[in-house]
């Protein structure tokens, strides 16, 4: 027996429509209570996501300032290593009530006779800072401050120039300690650098 096409999709609406009235009556929505504790659980997520993205840049940032720091503390010393090598005299006055050391170097005098008079200065060397973070600064000429060319940061003291003893018939020496650490708040991770630098242009003792 063949049913007309109509009478086959009036059949098929009536069904549907049965279908959508109690799909509607079926739907209740979502409580606040639901919705309090989907937005908490969200919030919770989201902070520990803030967080260790936070404490992810704060991580490249310091690692990124410890690398500068021993960068510049090692050209810092290979600069001083080549200046102090051309040096005929040194003198290294330390100010310990201002928390300050500066290193003048002499060189010799071009002439018929080399000579190293206390006139003759090449540059200065010294340090500047407060607490545990002190610059190494440069400059032309018999004084040294903060208007000079800075080469070195962070370091943890201003106590970096000695004068140590030699034996007999040796060339006089700069002693260099260079300590680096551009956070010693948190948990200090020290960078030290140590040199001995030979006066090649001094008479030997």
């Amino acid at each position: 027996m063949n049913f007309p096409m109509t009478a086959v999709v009036s059949r098929f609406a009536c069904t549907f429509r049965r279908h959508a009235r109690r799909l509607a009556r079926g739907e209740s929505g979502i409580t606040l209570i639901e919705l309090l504790t989907s937005m908490s659980i969200l919030m919770l997520v989201i902070g520990a996501l803030g967080t260790t993205f936070v404490s992810g840049t704060n991580a490249e940032v310091n690692m990124n300032r410890r690398f500068q720091s021993q960068t510049n503390a090692r050209l810092a010393l290979s600069t001083l290593r080549r200046e102090v090598h051309n040096a005929c005299a040194i003198s290294v006055t330390t100010n310990s009530v201002a928390k300050t050391q500066d290193v003048t170097l002499y060189v010799l005098t071009p002439g018929p006779v080399y000579d190293c008079p206390s006139t003759s200065v090449g540059s200065t060397w010294c340090t500047r800072g407060s607490g545990l973070r002190f610059k190494l600064y440069r400059k032309a000429g018999a004084t040294c401050n903060t208007t000079g060319v800075r080469w070195a940061d962070f370091l943890t003291t201003y106590n970096v120039f000695s004068t140590p003893t030699v034996d007999a018939d040796e060339l006089p020496k700069l002693g260099i300690d260079f300590t680096v650490d551009p956070n010693p708040a948190a948990s200090p991770r020290l960078y030290e650098l140590v040199d001995s630098i030979a006066l090649r242009n001094a008479p030997r003792s």
